[in-house]
């Protein structure tokens, strides 16, 4: 029987088992990119990829990097340096980094060297000559995990208060303090004899590049440029020895800058946010590494961002790629609901500002 007659004599079954294939393959294919999601947090860290290491760990005071710092020296690294300013000083004269490296040392081997020190990350020159330092006292650092950053919230036309601009501001640090580390870095190890650069690079974003909420025009820029230049640098990498790139795309850490951005956060981007939960940052460092040692480019800590990650790839390396590919359809349907979600009430509280 050709096509045409068995349309004709079984029009509707087909129709049905197309619409139905349509419908549920998308469906099942994200079902089963969730699912990997959370089996493969399950199988833990390859510490064999961080033992005997040297892990330089910028922003490591509080939250994130503090947590990286600790979990890498417990997993065996053989040092650990942790950077952070250090300008604060409580009443007996130390600072959350002094206070995060004795907690460091607490909770790892003896055998782990743990150094603490301060830089800003603002200014290039500090950044060089404190990488050139760590250099050449102790050699090419084999992981340099970049987690320095802030967040400010506010509406754009808030952005430009008292004469300071929140968009320089962020761009600052989020952006620009994470690229003077790295072109530092790889700077120092092209002048070297043979050439030496890290192992790994590792920066980190945010899911919110991929779910753009009222309050985040500064933040969300910020993360959005720090995007782009790792994965130009992913592509670029094999000119500085084939070093592994990763960029974290965590989603919100229950930390204290968390806490410090939420004092003067406008409400609307206080409702956005209230839809997702919050992770700690010991949650989140797991899940940093895990990444990292599973050899994963884009990384998340949660299943609202691997929906973000669908939508926002581009042309970089997926984790599985034929799945993704046929779960995309129900990632782009996910994502128009949550985009009519955030902009229902953006609506409502412009309303009530009026």
């Amino acid at each position: 029987m050709d096509f045409a007659g068995l349309f004709k004599q079984h029009g509707w079954e087909l129709l049905v088992v197309a619409a139905f294939t349509l419908i549920l393959l998308p469906v099942f294919s994200l079902v089963v990119v969730i699912a990997r999601f959370f089996i493969k947090q399950s199988v833990g860290i390859d510490a064999s990829k961080i033992k005997k290491r040297h892990v330089l760990v910028v922003g490591a005071s509080q939250g994130l990097g503090k947590e990286v710092a600790i979990q890498v020296a417990s997993l065996g690294a053989s040092r650990v340096t942790m950077v952070a300013r250090g300008t604060d000083r409580d009443g007996s004269g130390k600072s959350r980094l002094d206070y995060a490296v004795d907690e460091c040392k607490a909770q790892c081997s003896s055998e782990v060297m743990v150094d603490l020190i301060k830089m800003d990350v603002r200014t290039p020159d500090s950044v060089s000559q404190t990488l050139e330092s760590i250099v050449q006292q102790h050699g090419m650092v084999d992981w340099l995990v970049v987690c320095s950053g802030s967040a400010n919230p506010l509406l754009i036309l808030d952005n430009e208060l008292h004469g300071h601009s929140n968009e320089k501001a962020m761009m600052d640090v989020n952006f620009f303090g994470t690229v003077n580390v790295i072109r530092g870095i790889l700077a120092i190890g092209s002048k070297m004899s043979p050439p030496s650069y890290p192992e790994r690079l590792v920066t980190v974003g945010s899911v919110a590049l991929g779910c753009p909420m009222a309050g985040f025009a500064a933040y969300g820029a910020s993360k959005g440029a720090l995007r782009a230049f790792t994965d130009v640098l992913r592509n670029e990498r094999f000119f500085y020895g084939n070093i592994q790139v990763h960029h974290f795309m965590p989603g919100s850490m229950d930390t204290p800058g968390f806490e410090e951005e939420n004092r003067n956060k406008p409400e609307v981007t206080k409702l956005i946010e209230g839809t997702a939960d919050l992770y700690s940052a010991s949650q989140a460092a797991a899940a940093l590494l895990q990444g990292i040692t599973n050899e994963t480019y884009l990384i998340n800590n949660d299943p609202i961002g691997v929906l973000a990650r669908l939508n926002i790839q581009n042309l970089t390396p997926r984790n599985w790629p034929l799945v993704e590919a046929m779960a995309s359809p129900a990632a782009v349907v996910i994502g128009e609901i949550l985009l009519r979600h955030f902009d229902g009430i953006s609506r409502k509280c412009s309303r009530r500002s009026q």
